[in-house]
C-alpha cells in the first residue's frame, strides 16, 4: 500500500489524502478528506463522489455500468439499503450504506465488474 498526502487536493477539497491500493495487480487510487470528525471518500480512480461518501458503518462498493436495479434486486431480502451514492466522471463507482454487512457477495458479483464491502 502506498500513501500520499497532497497539500492542495482536488477542488473543492483543499486537503485531501490520496492512497493507492494494489489488489492482485489492479491499482485503485482513492482520495478523501475529514469533514469535522467524519472521514469522507471523495473519489475512486478519478471518479468523483460529489457530496463524498461517509466512511462509517457498513458500505458496499461496486463498479458497473447501469447496475443499480440488478444490484438492488440481488440485495432484496438480504440487506437493508440505508443510502446510495454514485460517482460522476470516469469509471462508474457506487457506494451503498447497508444496515448489516453481507455474509456473501456472490449475489451481487454476477451483476457488477467489481464489488467489496467495508465495515467501520
Amino acid at each position: 500500500i502506498e500513501s500520499n498526502h497532497f497539500e492542495q487536493g482536488p477542488a473543492p477539497n483543499k486537503n485531501a489524502v490520496s492512497v493507492s491500493v494494489d489488489n492482485d495487480g489492479k491499482v485503485y487510487q482513492v482520495s478523501g478528506v475529514v469533514q469535522g470528525t467524519s472521514p469522507l471518500l471523495c473519489d475512486i480512480n478519478g471518479a468523483m463522489f460529489v457530496t463524498g461518501v461517509p466512511l462509517a458503518g457498513n458500505v458496499l462498493f461496486y463498479k458497473s455500468t447501469n447496475a443499480l436495479l440488478p444490484v438492488t434486486s440481488a440485495l432484496s431480502g438480504k440487506a437493508q439499503v440505508m443510502s446510495f451514492s454514485s460517482s460522476q466522471g470516469g469509471e462508474n463507482w457506487n457506494a451503498m450504506h447497508i444496515a448489516e454487512p453481507l455474509k456473501d457477495l456472490d449475489a451481487v458479483k454476477g451483476h457488477v465488474d467489481f464489488v467489496t464491502q467495508i465495515s467501520l
